[in-house]
């Protein structure tokens, strides 16, 4: 966080935009559906 003020304000706006990119796919990636999707994808043993 130290360096956080000693950043300037485009590349703190590129940093929340790979952020939120970041936790968007992470949310879409854990979605319910695509949850159940991947669990009948792996083969059962």
């Amino acid at each position: 966080r130290k360096y956080w003020s000693k950043l300037k304000v485009p590349h703190k706006i590129t940093i929340m935009d790979v952020l939120l990119s970041v936790l968007d796919f992470a949310a879409s990636y854990n979605s319910f559906t695509n949850l159940r999707m991947r669990m009948h994808q792996t083969p059962s043993e």
